[in-house]
């Protein structure tokens, strides 16, 4: 082999193994689904459990259909991320308190890993396309959200907020990941600005 080709060839392994390492699910890399599920379950538990309505093995389902950009594990990075999700979730653990990180570790960010909005909006155009389709663009949609109101519980199938909204767009993602066509057309409609279920007063 020429010395050219050869320095080509080892360049390429290089940049294949970086990029393979950034889609990793092993659990032993911070940035993956499998290590985000695994310490968020451990962390937030009782009433800062994110994943309430799903089980930890549907947290890698949902993580892996949301395609949250990987970030890095910064909690000061505010990016609506899977690191920084992931730092929230280790600081959650320690030093805590438990009840203020979980809430940015999870689903919706929490406001602080990225807006509610924009998790909302990512939630809509990723799960709900079609004859389920929401929206037909980001800027539509953020122009929509913007008057949606935000409440002070973390997470709920009803109210008329944008954390119940998210709450239903969560379901019909984890539906499209899973093949089920059924909980897309039943969730979808319900995280619509005029939804017929995220009604009533907001806490």
């Amino acid at each position: 082999m020429k010395k050219s080709s050869f320095l080509v060839a080892i360049a390429s392994t290089a940049f294949l193994s970086a990029c393979g390492s950034s889609s990793s699910n092993s659990s032993t890399d911070p940035l993956s689904c499998a290590n985000y599920c695994a310490t968020i379950a451990t962390a937030c538990t009782g009433a800062n459990n994110q994943y309430a309505f799903i089980d930890n093995q549907d947290c890698n389902t949902y993580c892996n259909a949301v395609h949250w950009n990987a970030g890095t594990v910064d909690p000061n990075a505010h990016e609506d991320t899977l690191g920084c999700r992931v730092a929230h979730a280790q600081l959650a653990a320690n030093p805590g308190p438990a009840s203020v990180h979980c809430w940015h570790a999870g689903p919706t960010g929490g406001n602080l890993c990225g807006n509610y909005c924009e998790n909302y909006c990512e939630l809509a155009l990723e799960a709900c396309q079609g004859a389920n389709q929401l929206y037909p663009d980001k800027p539509t949609c953020l122009t929509a959200c913007a008057g949606i109101a935000v409440s002070t519980q973390l997470s709920a199938q009803t109210g008329n907020d944008i954390q119940c909204r998210i709450w239903h767009l969560s379901e019909a993602l984890i539906g499209k990941q899973i093949g089920s066509a059924t909980l897309v057309a039943t969730h979808c409609p319900h995280g619509k600005v005029t939804s017929a279920v995220c009604i009533g007063a907001v806490p």
